[in-house]
């Protein structure tokens, strides 16, 4: 195993430890099969170096122990700090020997905190900058903790969304229908703030919507309203929205600033699939086509004589709905 190591401080401390590791390379190696290289060393006042294959310990030693500067040892772009020195130098383990104020810790506990922000293991001669360093970590952890316990929550949430059967209608196109309710004319006017609400939502998503049909009051209201929407998962947005909608306010109807209750109701819809009917002449001179949906026990004709058409359907228990559309010209 190969270890590359980098040192933050060289003064009394630090040339010890590296004479000491100069000395046990052989042992190291013979007992543990474990190398090392000193990829860089950083001084306060005397440069900085870094070399990604490992600087000569021994010329180190020399050039701090006559003055010079470690700047001359140095490959590649120049340091701005000791910061740069931790993010540029590639080391495994760091070894902090640097100065240390007792009262803050700084700023060897700046460079310990950043050390381990890099993922960089450390070793420091003090236990000054490990204790700051590491209470400082422990609350910024708590503090991530509970930021992304919340996370968690919403994401369970979505989860449970997403884990629901698929509802075969949800891709469908739907038709609307707002009714007021209890509140008269406030309802009406309720009504029609839904309406507003839910057409400007469809022209967000870019859905197309019209009016089938609709009942207006005098005042600007809906008494009912029945729309379409179309678009893709139409159905799987607005599903929820159907039941009862209630509204506690002040009415515009309402001269003496009491709160009135008003209540509407929406249906949705998903839009049916087309049913193809073959039309043909019969004896009687009408024509006639037939649906039938064995499942359900319904049976559906069409059919048309003078001008007129007639939908006839047969439901369970003997059952019988007519209903007559517009003339229309077979």
């Amino acid at each position: 195993m190969h270890l590359k190591i980098a040192m933050l401080g060289y003064g009394n401390v630090a040339r010890a430890l590296a004479r000491l590791l100069l000395r046990k390379t052989e042992t190291l190696q013979r007992d543990y099969d474990l190398t090392f290289s000193i990829t860089g060393i950083a001084t306060r006042s005397r440069g900085s170096a870094i070399n990604p294959q490992g600087l000569d310990i021994t010329e180190a030693l020399r050039v701090v122990d006559s003055g010079d500067k470690l700047d001359m040892l140095h490959q590649g772009p120049p340091l701005a700090d000791t910061f740069a020195f931790i993010e540029a130098c590639p080391a495994d383990l760091i070894m902090e020997a640097t100065w240390l104020n007792p009262q803050t810790g700084q700023p060897a506990t700046d460079y310990v905190r950043a050390a381990l922000q890099a993922g960089r293991h450390v070793v420091t001669a003090n236990k000054g900058p490990v204790a700051f360093a590491y209470r400082e970590l422990k609350e910024l952890a708590r503090a991530e903790l509970d930021e992304n316990q919340a996370k968690v929550e919403e994401l369970g949430r979505q989860l449970s969304v997403l884990l629901l059967p698929k509802d075969e209608n949800d891709e469908r196109s739907v038709i609307m229908e707002i009714r007021g309710g209890t509140g008269g004319d406030e309802a009406a006017l309720f009504a029609y703030n839904l309406y507003r609400m839910y057409t400007m939502y469809a022209e967000r998503k870019g859905w197309k919507t019209e009016i089938l049909s609709v009942n207006e009051t005098e005042l600007g209201g809906m008494k009912e309203v029945s729309f379409s929407v179309e678009g893709d998962g139409v159905y799987s947005r607005l599903k929820f929205e159907a039941g009862t909608h209630r509204v506690q306010r002040v009415p515009e109807t309402e001269a003496q600033g009491r709160i009135h209750t008003s209540a509407v109701t929406v249906a949705v819809m998903p839009q049916a699939e087309d049913v193809d009917v073959e039309l043909a002449p019969d004896a009687t001179g009408w024509s006639a086509g037939r649906e039938v949906d064995h499942d359900h026990d319904w049976v559906v004709q069409l059919a048309a004589s003078d001008g007129a058409w007639r939908l006839q359907g047969r439901l369970p228990r003997g059952q019988r709905a007519v209903r007559l559309a517009p003339s229309l010209a077979p």
